[in-house]
């Protein structure tokens, strides 16, 4: 099967149009004729996705702004602003990265300044080649769809490098010194420009894994790797080719591509929005877990293991949400100081503090950079030691209004700052408050509601762990029976009017061709119904 883009377990049960993130649904997404099965299933399933950014007005953005200086570790500043330093001539140097092949022909390779007195970067210019040649039969495979060919050899002109492993040493040793090389402050800022901008709206499905709420923040994840000296080294080429202008080349012991949840720490990634050839390319375990007989897709790449969330957020009547998140967790192996969050980036956080109230360091750039949110502890994380957290966050775009007093709920893994979602289970404490005139309905068990002036307070716990925890939101009509076999409560909801993009549409009759009528006027609460 050709590889393109992540394939994630549904949050919805069902939905009326499936749109590529970051376009809208609307009135021309959904075909004139659709079925009432469809409908049905649309009003009646509380938890449904209708993802469409809009336009963000000049005020939105200017409150989504935070000095990141202001919070952020020193040392990330540091790595964010490095700039070349030293410089070394290659000829004919090779360095091999698990089954990837980096031949230097001739060029000059500038290191940028060391923080913590380890350099992690390092910027190619000259004449180079990329060689990767899969053992697997199953990657070969996967390269002829996209490549045509069962090799890569791309050769390049500029590259940078980021690690944490021995590349530096690797490379001087067989180098020599030479003179400052000019070009390599503009590769970098290039690289720099591309690596950190985040689009609204994605040009394709592996652009919008690449740069959503997982999007790496390269600078914060080499951090990582610094401040955890027993973790295995990383290694990420980004390799401006003659032939592929995006190829990103990563050998990550954590996992290459954290998007996926999946367990392989290497991969090869063409980013090429539109173009046929775009997706990833190779994706595998180690080579020596292949030789041994290791690999594994059980492997647990994991950092912590959160047990409980507990949420209070309020939601206010122009949507925007302010929260505050405390969550216990289990670290599940040593060293480790630097934690990353799946947190939507219009969600800007405001404080983060242990539980007895000191403040830590964290990042999170610009809402349109990578500004994928980390918390850096004071102390090295000690496996099996319980610990905890508070983050303060607020934003907006986690709701969006669909007209007729219907209202999209989208980041339902990222409206609070999740982590290893859909990879372990936790339990979950959640309180809402919002105006009184619309309903919330979450996950667990409905155990307060009251009002409080103009909000209604409602309060939900789940006992047994989920995997994630979603709510939805909007004007309902609320309707509850008892199945007679199994002796359980069931609770419908629907919305009393059909969202703008449905009002326009119409519905075929089953059995009857040609015929049609108009569902504009429909009430999705009227199937709620006995008939």
């Amino acid at each position: 099967m050709r590889r393109t883009y992540p394939s994630r377990p549904a949050l919805v049960a069902s939905s009326p149009v499936w749109c590529e993130r970051g376009r809208s649904p609307s009135s021309e997404s959904l075909s004139p004729a659709i079925s009432l099965r469809l409908l049905c299933r649309f009003v009646l399933v509380v938890f449904a996705l209708v993802a469409g950014p809009s336009a963000t007005s000049a005020a939105d953005q200017e409150a989504h702004k935070v000095a990141v200086s202001q919070t952020s570790d020193a040392n990330y500043l540091s790595l964010r602003n490095a700039t070349p330093a030293g410089s070394y001539a290659v000829r004919n140097l090779k360095l091999k990265r698990d089954i990837g092949i980096f031949t230097f022909q001739s060029g000059q390779v500038s290191f940028v300044e060391p923080v913590l007195d380890r350099v992690t970067t390092a910027v190619f210019v000259g004449e180079g080649r990329f060689v990767l040649e899969p053992n697997l039969e199953l990657e070969k495979r996967n390269l002829v769809l996209f490549t045509g060919s069962e090799e890569v050899n791309e050769p390049f002109h500029e590259l940078v490098l980021c690690f944490t492993d021995d590349t530096y040493s690797e490379i001087t040793e067989k180098a020599e010194a030479g003179s400052a090389d000019s070009r390599a402050a503009a590769v970098l800022q290039r690289f720099r420009s591309r690596m950190r901008q985040r689009r609204e709206r994605p040009r394709s499905r592996l652009e919008a894994m690449l740069t959503g709420e997982d999007m790496d923040n390269v600078e914060a994840e080499i951090l990582g790797g610094l401040y955890n000296r027993e973790r295995l080294g990383s290694f990420s080429a980004y390799i401006f080719g003659r032939k592929h202008s995006d190829l990103r080349y990563h050998v990550r012991p954590s996992g290459a591509l954290p998007q996926l949840l999946s367990p392989e720490e290497v991969a090869l990634v063409n980013v090429n929005p539109g173009a046929d050839d775009e997706g990833i390319w190779y994706l595998a375990h180690f080579e020596s877990e292949y030789e041994t007989g290791k690999a594994s897709s059980e492997e647990d790449k994991r950092i912590i293991d959160v047990k409980h969330y507990r949420i209070d957020t309020r939601i206010g009547g122009n949507r925007r949400l302010t929260a505050r998140c405390e969550l216990k967790f289990t670290a599940l192996r040593d060293g480790d100081r630097v934690l990353k969050f799946g947190l939507l980036p219009n969600l800007r956080v405001t404080r983060v503090a242990t539980p007895d109230d000191r403040e830590i360091c964290y990042i999170q750039e610009a809402w349109k950079q990578d500004a994928s949110f980390y918390a850096v502890l004071h102390e090295a994380l000690v496996k099996g030691r319980e610990y905890g957290l508070t983050i303060e966050y607020e934003g907006d775009k986690v709701i969006r209004s669909a007209g007729g007093g219907n209202f999209a709920v989208g980041a339902r893994t990222s409206w609070y700052p999740s982590v290893n979602a859909f990879n372990d289970r936790a339990t979950f404490e959640l309180t809402f408050r919002y105006p009184k005139q619309c309903t919330l309905v979450s996950v667990g068990k409905l155990v307060q509601k009251e009002t409080e002036g103009k909000l209604t307070l409602s309060r939900w716990s789940s006992n047994v762990p989920l995997a994630v925890a979603g709510f939805n939101y909007g004007r309902f009509k609320r309707k509850q029976l008892t199945d007679e076999v199994t002796n359980h409560q069931i609770e419908g909801y629907a919305t009393l009017t059909l969202p703008d993009f449905l009002r326009d549409t119409s519905v075929d009759l089953p059995g009857r061709q040609g015929s049609s009528f108009g569902i504009g006027g429909a009430s999705p609460a009227r199937l709620l119904e006995k008939g």
